[in-house]
């Protein structure tokens, strides 16, 4: 009953939002000329404010990893370089975007001065600007920016990406930018299980099938049981898709479920589940997982139940799919034992990369109550200087973290970045020193890849070796962000929520055996023809050409 109404709930904000984007498609205002508040110094001036003043910031509560957000190092930090008082009103741990929404829906009466949302796509950013409860910033970007302006500076096209369909500017972005992160899905396989094979790292589809096959039946975990799982992967709880069939897919056809399956090629979008190399992949995956190569209760696998899986006393896990596995202390050895396989070759000599680009993120927000709104930007100015997302990130200089010497050795030092960061706070650890990476902020490259290798992190170097492979094999071509627009958010949010339904369901009975690919596959094309394939490759096609204008 509770899993339902949680359900009502989306469904009723969803047709709230849809209602404001129909309503008032056309009613953006014009931007009023700008006022400089006269409480506050010159920019690039600090503290910001002459006199004191109060801002209040909803923010995800932080959970069991921040303390206290009023004692912490970073707010303090934040408040002194404001000379203002920051008051908090918290959403709960994993709910800020959902809380955001339920209080946009309500009218935005009790919403704070400024909101920080985990991700708020720009479906709902349009939606709150168009009933007036965000406020636009273009006018504070062009007169009150400080460390903003550097990024826009140095950043091609960074302006492009967070200016909403109307011309309008109504966020302040998160955009660090992590290799680690961008190329999140990698494969993983146990090293020492190819050695007892006398096997080499697969480099094709067809050599990891015979790796498989001989992790299976040559008991290599050597405790007389077939009990080794060659391949493994996770699906409950992904809201995209299933990320260990779509690396082995993307040997067939570039397959990233976060453009919905859609690619670029040669300037035209075009839809890897239509595509017959994307049947051959799932006769690929198809053959793993009726010979036991590939567990199928990898749709249904938990993160939790992974964990413990690839965790057990006897290593069963021969290969998996993960950004960067865990493991307990009692098998800290495994950190160095399990190696990172770069993209497998497919049949047709497809070898694709799953890249989720690094863009700005939607974090910050000014709200219709905030009684200081230049002051509010300055604030979200203050947590894009690189030096403050550091700190974000790692902590308190000197006491959480210390600048690398010569004798420290980085993640990618032999890849020309130096080490810069030797992190001595553990993250995901309770502390009082940061808000866990929450708010808007700006890194670049070389900081997440100048950390330096620590017993801390002893699998950071193989994350980042194998991500600076993997980016040299992406395509030049491949979309980074999409802005549609006003009327066209509607028409996407619910088309690619269908075909992605739809092509989760039916990955889930093709791979396993439910349905026959052969006998299915052109009502499988037919089916996502009515969903809207074509009209959802029109939309993304017209702004990706708009993109390429730019």
């Amino acid at each position: 009953m509770k899993r339902c109404f949680k359900i009502f709930n989306t469904l009723i904000i969803l047709l709230i939002c849809a209602s404001l984007l129909s309503c008032q498609k056309n009613n953006s205002s014009p931007l009023s000329p700008f006022q400089k508040d006269a409480n506050l110094n010159e920019v690039g001036v600090f503290p910001v404010c002459k006199e004191k003043i109060t801002l209040t910031i909803g923010i995800e509560n932080g959970g069991n990893l921040i303390e206290d957000y009023k004692s912490n190092a970073l707010t303090k930090y934040l408040e002194e370089k404001m000379n203002a008082n920051l008051e908090f009103m918290f959403f709960d741990e994993g709910e800020a975007d959902k809380s955001i929404k339920l209080m946009m829906s309500a009218g935005g009466k009790n919403l704070p001065d400024i909101v920080i949302g985990d991700n708020v796509d720009d479906f709902d950013v349009i939606a709150y600007a168009q009933k007036g409860l965000i406020i636009p910033l273009n006018n504070y970007y062009e007169n009150s920016s400080y460390y903003l302006k550097k990024i826009i500076d140095k950043e091609k096209g960074f302006l492009d990406l967070i200016t909403m369909s109307d011309g309008n500017i109504y966020t302040i972005p998160r955009y660090t930018k992590i290799l680690q992160n961008e190329f999140g899905v990698k494969l993983w396989i146990y090293k020492p299980f190819l050695d007892r094979l006398g096997l080499d790292m697969p480099k094709t589809t067809d050599e990891f099938y015979e790796v498989l096959e001989k992790i299976k039946n040559g008991d290599p975990n050597e405790n007389g049981t077939r009990d080794e799982i060659p391949f493994i992967g996770t699906g409950a709880g992904n809201a995209n898709g299933y990320l260990f069939a779509d690396f082995i897919m993307s040997a067939f056809v570039y397959a990233d479920a976060e453009d919905y399956y859609m690619y670029p090629e040669n300037g035209e979008i075009k839809f890897a589940c239509t595509d017959i190399r994307w049947k051959e992949g799932l006769k690929y995956l198809n053959k793993l997982c009726a010979q036991n190569l590939l567990s199928p209760a990898s749709f249904i696998t938990t993160a939790d139940q992974f964990k413990s899986i690839i965790d057990k006393k006897d290593v069963i896990a021969g290969s998996f799919i993960s950004m960067g596995p865990y493991f307990s202390d009692e098998n800290k050895s495994r950190y160095s034992e399990y190696k990172v396989v770069e993209p497998l070759i497919g049949p047709g000599g497809e070898q694709n990369p799953i890249c989720w680009a690094t863009k700005p993120r939607s974090r910050f927000f000014i709200t219709k109550n905030c009684k200081y709104p230049e002051a509010a930007f300055r604030l979200g100015d203050i947590m894009c200087d690189e030096e403050v997302a550091i700190m974000n990130r790692w902590g308190v200089e000197g006491k959480d973290w210390e600048k690398a010497g010569e004798n420290d050795t980085g993640v990618a030092s032999d890849e020309g970045y130096p080490a810069l960061i030797v992190p001595k706070l553990e993250w995901g650890v309770r502390q009082n020193s940061h808000w866990q990476g929450k708010g808007p902020g700006y890194r670049d490259y070389n900081i997440g890849l100048g950390v330096a290798v620590t017993e801390s992190n002893p699998m950071d170097y193989e994350i980042a070796r194998s991500s600076l492979a993997y980016k040299k094999l992406m395509p030049e071509e491949y979309i980074v962000k999409l802005v549609y627009d006003a009327g066209e958010y509607d028409e996407v949010a619910r088309i690619s929520g269908e075909i992605m339904s739809y092509v989760n369901s039916a990955t889930v009975d093709f791979v396993t055996g439910a349905k026959d690919i052969d006998a299915n596959w052109d009502k499988f094309v037919s089916d996502l023809n009515s969903l809207g394939a074509e009209r959802l490759k029109e939309i993304m096609q017209n702004a990706y050409d708009r993109t390429l204008l730019k």
